[in-house]
């Protein structure tokens, strides 16, 4: 039987957390929230697996596991939102016809974001896909640095937790 992407990447994951364990749920999950395709919904679950249940700890590490996760998903959200907040819109102005990205898209995304974006920021931490991509047009925008982190923290604990 040939060896699965997904394979690779669980070894990859086991062999992070048994060499830098919580580190290694960290790291992850603030690469999973810049948007490199790291799922949470495998990392989270191994780190329960491999640094909880293997271990045989208690559920108060499981706390401990959601609020590193939720740790992580903030470092690469403010990451990606101080990254949009620069360089953002003026990238996707110039470069953002390649993929298929019109201004009016962007100035559309910018009056939504006005009307919702902050309750999109916290309740968004739990909608696959839509989790990692809302810290783009949060920095786009400027939404307030300190709601922003706050709504991704407090959003991305009981999606870490859950899973």
């Amino acid at each position: 039987m040939p060896y699965s992407i997904e394979s690779w990447f669980l070894d990859w994951v086991f062999v992070s957390y048994e060499t830098i364990g919580w580190g290694g749920v960290c790291v992850l999950m603030v690469l999973e929230s810049t948007g490199i395709p790291f799922p949470s919904e495998l990392i989270m679950p191994v780190a329960g697996w491999v640094l909880v249940a293997a271990q045989d700890k208690g559920h108060i590490w499981v706390w401990w596991a959601g609020l590193v996760g939720a740790v992580g998903n903030l470092g690469g959200s403010l990451l990606t939102y101080w990254v949009c907040r620069r360089w953002g819109r003026h990238m996707l102005v110039r470069w953002g016809k390649y993929v298929l990205i019109t201004e009016q898209d962007i100035v559309r995304c910018e009056l939504w974001f006005a009307k919702y974006g902050e309750p999109a920021v916290f309740f968004g931490r739990v909608i696959p896909l839509f989790r990692t991509f809302i810290s783009i047009p949060a920095g786009i925008v400027g939404m307030n640095l300190g709601r922003f982190a706050l709504y991704t923290f407090l959003g991305g604990l009981p999606w870490c937790l859950g899973l």
